[in-house]
């Protein structure tokens, strides 16, 4: 994994672009080219500044993007969100089920949350796989109602 770069625009756009991805994420509007552009700028600069943000992944060999994690911290509450895509071509294969567990390898004691559509049981399976418990429905908005899964540390005294 790597910090997201300007040359990766037209592979972010494709798996922005690509309709199963959009099912999933946020409010389901794919964006723009000209968006994607700017996300990758403001993730690149919360990465470097605060250390949590949207990281590539990319095949050891070859570098080839495969798509994106990441890891945002919420300042209200100190609790980190992870999200995550991989482009079509590159599902099932393990790469985001590696990315998760890398990533929680870097914030091992920070409580992790995801929000998971209801159908969308790849994901869920792989939270699951790394500790993370089913909250029930807890809708983000109206139109696009979540699964909200969890993932707390029991034995850390702050919780």
């Amino acid at each position: 994994m790597r910090g997201l770069r300007k040359s990766d625009l037209e592979d972010l756009n494709a798996v922005q672009s690509d309709p199963h991805v959009v099912r999933y994420m946020g409010d389901g509007d794919e964006g723009s080219r000209t968006s994607v552009a700017k996300w990758i700028a403001r993730c690149s600069q919360r990465l470097r500044r605060t250390g949590f943000g949207t990281r590539a992944i990319e095949l050891r060999d070859t570098g080839e993007f495969v798509g994106w994690v990441a890891c945002i911290r919420e300042p209200q509450s100190n609790e980190v969100q992870l999200t995550y895509a991989i482009a079509r071509q590159h599902r099932r294969n393990g790469y985001a089920d590696e990315a998760v567990a890398q990533l929680l390898a870097v914030y091992p004691r920070m409580p992790t949350f995801a929000w998971v559509e209801p159908s969308n049981e790849a994901s869920m399976k792989i939270l699951r796989r790394h500790g993370f418990s089913d909250f029930g429905n807890e809708p983000v908005t109206p139109v696009f109602p979540r699964l909200y899964m969890w993932r707390v540390f029991p034995d850390d005294p702050a919780f």
